[in-house]
């Protein structure tokens, strides 16, 4: 192990050493989160009815995740998505850098699947990529001044919303994939570590890292770009040793030890997001954001529930606990009453609670066609034609 990889284990010890305060503080203060009163969810029903779906939860939904700011959303971070609406409608030469954008996506994708069909073969997979690039682009169109130039910052976040969303699908096709040894998992992990390590001087075995590693290096100059290289250390780090992990549902010791590595994985991933934009700083409000990104993480298991228990994925919900063990519901509602005490109109975050109750079938659908309608909307991509020209 070099000097460089030593650097960057001790500080995602660091970081972790940090989770583990902020959940183990959460859990004493509410008692392991043991016992869900049968009445606590009607009560809430009573207190916060179910709010119609409207864009502007989505829209701020993403403003949190790529700013960590829980207030009332300021003008400066709701101006971005009204801004791209009108010159989607006005400007000739808005929709002319989109299409040039569409152009290069679809030729990035086609790229991809001529190499390794299986990572890019659903609309889904094209959504999620979709979705971390306008995370990205709109992380640098936030907090870059308005009299700055951004074309070159926009560049770096889509290229950034790119690479994240492949590594996503890398993550998901590979690393939860039952069909894949986990001789071939620990040596993807393993070349991953190490081109994140020291990219320029990497030698790697798996033919993914192979394909990409001197691609990624051309766009983010590894002196210039350290802090995402060290971020997605810190992210496979995690996710690696989350896959791993083996819970046991009678300690309390190892479901505290879950809650960590769930919260920790979207934690990194959302602050992967964010270093495309100005004056990052990771270890400001860190037990908020920490909380805020196991409540994410916790809203995405619930929505997947039947996804991960078919492929036998462990999550807080799809593992089955004894009610006076412990109950992730009880754990998600706290989170939840956490934010909206902070900001009374992030009520909707029950609303989202109760529709995963209500519509545990159709819940992936439904989250599919949210961010359909947020890419439109924003940048008139219709994902149909856009997932044609991939796929054909």
């Amino acid at each position: 192990m070099n000097e460089m990889t030593n650097h960057k284990e001790h500080n995602y010890l660091l970081i972790r050493q940090k989770a583990t305060a902020v959940v183990q503080d959460l859990f004493n203060k509410n008692g392991n989160f043991s016992y869900l009163h049968p009445n606590y969810i009607d009560e809430l029903r009573t207190k916060y009815p179910n709010t119609p779906y409207r864009f502007r939860y989505v829209a701020q939904k993403y403003f949190m995740n790529v700013t960590f700011n829980f207030n009332s959303m300021p003008l400066k971070y709701a101006l971005p998505v009204f801004d791209f609406y009108i010159r989607k409608k006005f400007s000739l030469s808005y929709n002319t850098i989109i299409d040039e954008y569409k152009s290069d996506f679809v030729k990035r994708c086609r790229h991809i699947r001529s190499l390794f069909p299986n990572i890019i073969s659903t609309e889904e997979d094209i959504s999620q990529i979709i979705k971390l690039i306008m995370a990205c682009t709109l992380t640098t169109y936030i907090t870059y001044p308005i009299y700055s130039s951004r074309k070159e910052q926009l560049k770096k976040s889509y290229l950034s919303g790119f690479y994240l969303g492949l590594a996503y699908l890398i993550g998901d096709k590979h690393f939860d994939s039952p069909e894949i040894s986990d001789q071939e998992k620990l040596m993807l992990h393993n070349d991953i570590l190490n081109f994140l390590s020291d990219p320029r001087n990497n030698r790697c075995q798996h033919p993914l890292i192979c394909a990409f590693a001197k691609e990624v290096i051309e766009h983010f100059d590894p002196d210039i770009y350290q802090t995402q290289y060290d971020l997605l250390f810190y992210l496979q780090k995690i996710q690696y040793e989350d896959l791993q992990f083996q819970l046991d549902d009678s300690s309390m010791e190892s479901i505290i030890e879950k809650s960590i590595g769930s919260g920790l994985k979207t934690f990194l991933s959302l602050q992967a997001v964010q270093s495309c934009g100005k004056n990052f700083d990771m270890d400001r409000n860190f037990e908020s954001n920490f909380l805020y990104s196991l409540l994410v993480q916790l809203d995405d298991d619930m929505r997947d529930v039947k996804k991960d228990y078919d492929h036998n994925i462990q999550t807080l919900f799809s593992h089955s606990f004894r009610q006076e063990n412990f109950s992730p519901h009880l754990l998600y509602l706290e989170l939840v009453k956490i934010f909206v005490e902070k900001n009374k109109q992030l009520s909707w975050l029950y609303s989202d609670y109760f529709m995963h109750l209500e519509n545990r079938g159709n819940l992936r659908s439904m989250d599919h066609d949210k961010i359909k309608s947020f890419i439109e909307k924003t940048t008139s991509f219709k994902l149909e034609d856009v997932t044609a020209s991939i796929l054909a």
